[in-house]
């Protein structure tokens, strides 16, 4: 909370290092999977609120429009 009142920027772009590394299964051994669809249900919600988007919307206008691999590790779809 402190960094993203002092440094917002800096706040995104650790934010963005922890997604990328979750799609990147850095942690894949010691995540559970409902941690990481969570993690990834939090990501399109914060996506689609930043593009002006309702939050309600369905799983299929997000893939289309950003691809749901986006959001969840290629493990975790299969």
């Amino acid at each position: 909370h402190t960094l993203l009142q002092d440094d917002p920027i800096a706040f995104e772009y650790l934010y963005l290092q922890g997604v990328n590394d979750v799609l990147q299964e850095r942690y894949a051994v010691e995540m559970r999977c409902n941690t990481a669809l969570r993690l990834a249900a939090l990501h399109i919600q914060e996506r689609l609120l930043s593009c002006g988007l309702s939050p309600k919307a369905n799983l299929k206008t997000i893939t289309k429009t950003w691809g749901i691999e986006n959001f969840v590790s290629s493990t975790l779809l299969r």
